[in-house]
């Protein structure tokens, strides 16, 4: 790349869409789940909650936390799990 080549939309992080089980290289289906006892990802997820939403760290660790222990299912996107605001 020469000097005057501009990089855009430069990676800026993962979102909460890009972070689901499913993607997840140990997610060995609907029937068996995750393999691991505990999610490899779930620094990524709360970054990218903390990013999305503007969420405080406790809270993003919370949704990420219920969603590994089965109250969110696999294949809805942690973002839909949030509470809306009134």
């Amino acid at each position: 790349m020469g000097s005057n080549t501009k990089i855009y939309d430069k990676f800026q992080g993962y979102t909460s869409d890009d972070c689901q089980c499913i993607y997840c290289q140990h997610f060995k289906g609907k029937k068996q789940g995750c393999s691991l006892a505990e999610c490899c990802c779930a620094e990524e997820k709360v970054q990218a909650l903390m990013r999305e939403q503007g969420l405080e760290r406790e809270d993003a660790e919370g949704l990420v936390t219920e969603s590994r222990a089965g109250k969110v299912p696999p294949f809805t996107p942690i973002s839909a799990a949030l509470p809306i605001p009134a």
